[in-house]
């Protein structure tokens, strides 16, 4: 093939992708169900790297897009979770407040395990550590309560403040009945397969990025 062959080639494949790319995405169900996972994910597009924003329900519908978490979840509301009975997330401050302005103050908001357990051992160690997870893996608050105090006297008081938050933002599942959703690892295998499936920094802009995942089924519905 001559270099002028080439040109033309490459040419054709890259005029043919930009408008892939630029297509309106492929419809998709609405997010419906009553559970809600929410998840940051890194993505790097010619761009530059920003946060995409993630929120599946229980039924695997996944909601993806950029901007502040507070709008990310205004559109979840507005596509039809508009009074989930259980969110779970990290301890990313920014969900926290886009749930508690969208949802309310007393919206039934789940703080995962495994970032749980992770800030205690960062902040505190390993002393009392096995009686921190029975904490967060007790079938109830009485139970719970109990391993607090155990927890605070073997660290001297310096678990406290982690007791106090595991038992108002940890337990949610016990009063929720929604124990199958107290970590956001089922959604951070979903956000690697994301990563994993796309070489992101081939794609142009993140809008280009939103379209392509969606095209390809990975996300359902985008902004």
């Amino acid at each position: 093939m001559s270099y002028a062959q080439s040109g033309q080639w490459f040419g054709f494949v890259k005029s043919t992708m930009c408008r892939w790319l630029r297509r309106e995405p492929i419809a998709q169900p609405e997010l419906r169900g009553r559970v809600l996972e929410l998840d940051g994910l890194w993505t790097r597009t010619r761009a530059g790297a920003t946060e995409l924003k993630v929120i599946r329900d229980e039924n695997g519908v996944a909601l993806g897009a950029f901007g502040g978490w507070a709008g990310v979840i205004d559109q979840a509301w507005r596509q039809g979770a508009v009074q989930p009975a259980h969110l779970v997330s990290d301890g990313d401050a920014a969900i926290a407040a886009g749930i508690r302005m969208v949802y309310g103050r007393q919206a039934p908001h789940q703080l995962c395990h495994f970032h749980l357990l992770r800030e205690y051992r960062r902040n505190i160690g390993e002393t009392g550590w096995r009686e921190a997870r029975r904490l967060l893996a007790s079938s109830g608050l009485a139970e719970a309560r109990g391993y607090a105090a155990r927890v605070a006297a073997l660290t001297g008081g310096q678990g406290t403040y982690w007791c106090r938050k595991a038992l108002e933002k940890g337990l949610r599942h016990l009063a929720t009945g929604q124990a199958r959703f107290k970590t956001t690892s089922p959604l951070e295998r979903h956000n690697r397969e994301l990563r994993r499936r796309e070489k992101m920094g081939t794609v142009w802009t993140p809008h280009n990025l939103l379209v392509l995942l969606q095209n390809r089924g990975l996300l359902n519905q985008t902004t």
